[in-house]
């Protein structure tokens, strides 16, 4: 078979591969004869991928060794103990697995909906990918919120809160909780790319299936949770009274590039302060004092420390904010909404 091909293929589905070898195969391209699969427990990928026999071999060897060759075609042969892969003048000689050690097979296809991975759909995912916790201790908001009743999808990180709602052309009445592993490898693999191009979601109580283009599978696990977060009322608890949304103010970004700079490694807050039709921005660090003064008319006035990072993340999505005593919102028209609670 063609190298650069074989080397590109590999190159998307290694990304299901697992990182550590406590189970081996999981660390393993798994070659069926007409697809190549990887799977590490959490997420699998699957593409087309023709071989006269079905065998696994670790997949970090197997593509480094690709990868770092000249070759137009490879070969593969079977042996007893090893797997021959012959590339242009270079042979290798890597242990294998049996098909009867593959531990993943595709779930029956009998899904509670179906979605097109449309761009709307695809930007809601980048926004609450943005905002899905990182926390191992909290595996319940390590992912995306699919909430298909209310056409909306949610993310939480203990810090901010996403609200994305998607097109109500989307019939799904299911709500379940996507990995963010799945969400993040259907965006590497689908947004804006050809294999992206008529993709499709499915799911279920179990899994989360991205059915994409050129023959790509992608599976997750769906995260199991009895006692779910409720994202839309957590939202309306935390924005007390009515935000006043005003434009993003022109040259906030950088101001609050220049925050960071003196804030960011002592994880110091930058005090937002509006008064007078101006924002004015102040943090202060052991490396100094910065401030910043903008225009922000017919804002109520109010005072607010914020962490600046989160802030500038936020506005990079959204053009309006409004600046609440407990929290800061940002809005992009009536489909994005970005929550971030004050630093004390």
């Amino acid at each position: 078979m063609n190298r650069t091909d074989l080397v590109h293929t590999l190159e998307l589905v290694g990304r299901a591969l697992a990182e550590h070898q406590l189970i081996p195969v999981f660390s393993c391209f798994c070659f069926t004869k007409t697809q190549v699969i990887a799977y590490n427990d959490s997420i699998g990928i699957i593409a087309p991928c023709k071989t006269k026999e079905a065998f696994a071999v670790n997949g970090k060897t197997l593509l480094g060794l690709l990868t770092h060759s000249l070759a137009k075609e490879v070969e593969f042969t079977l042996e007893e103990h090893d797997c021959v892969i012959k590339a242009g003048r270079s042979t290798f000689r890597l242990p294998w697995f049996k098909q009867d050690e593959f531990l993943f097979e595709e779930p029956e296809p009998k899904w509670l909906a179906k979605l097109a991975l449309s761009n709307d759909l695809l930007f809601g995912f980048q926004a609450c990918l943005m905002t899905a916790s990182k926390d191992n201790t909290q595996p319940a908001l390590m992912g995306v919120c699919l909430n298909g009743v209310q056409h909306t999808l949610y993310s939480c990180d203990g810090d901010a809160i996403t609200r994305y709602t998607f097109s109500k052309g989307q019939k799904c009445a299911a709500v379940i909780m996507l990995p963010s592993a799945f969400v993040d490898t259907i965006l590497k693999m689908g947004f804006g790319t050809d294999i992206g191009k008529n993709g499709y979601l499915n799911v279920n109580t179990e899994w989360a299936h991205a059915e994409l283009g050129n023959g790509y599978h992608i599976y997750g696990r769906v995260i199991e949770n009895p006692n779910p977060f409720d994202h839309a009322n957590e939202i309306k608890n935390t924005i007390e009274g009515t935000p006043t949304y005003l434009e993003v103010p022109k040259g906030l970004s950088h101001a609050l590039a220049r925050a960071l700079v003196i804030g960011s490694d002592e994880s110091k807050p930058t005090r937002l302060t509006v008064q007078e039709g101006r924002l004015k921005l102040l943090t202060e660090s052991s490396m100094g004092i910065v401030r910043d003064s903008l225009q922000f008319p017919k804002h109520p006035d109010v005072q607010a420390n914020i962490n600046a990072e989160l802030a500038q993340r936020a506005i990079g999505l959204c053009d309006q904010m409004a600046i609440l005593p407990n929290c800061t919102v940002y809005k992009k028209g009536d489909v994005l909404l970005q929550l971030l609670g004050n630093m004390e």
